[in-house]
């Protein structure tokens, strides 16, 4: 979960670069788990003030998300 000091930490890092948050180890969830942790991390992140280049979910085991990671971070 993001904490309230998570969320001073990451608007001082937003004022730096662009973020892109990647929630990994999405293998060990279900897709429903997987979604649901995704929607909460994006609608914590837009409660607050912070503006996500964006949210991933990976999985290296399963090989998903990685394309996405790579073309957002390239």
């Amino acid at each position: 979960a993001i904490t309230d000091e998570d969320m001073g930490f990451l608007a001082y890092l937003e004022s730096k670069a662009p973020l892109v948050f990647v929630l990994t180890k999405t293998d060990k969830l279900s897709k429903t788990q997987a979604q649901q942790a995704l929607d909460s991390a994006s609608k914590r992140l837009t409660a607050g003030t912070i503006q996500a280049a964006a949210v991933v979910k990976v999985s290296s085991l399963k090989k998903q998300g990685i394309d996405e990671l790579r073309r957002l971070l390239l």
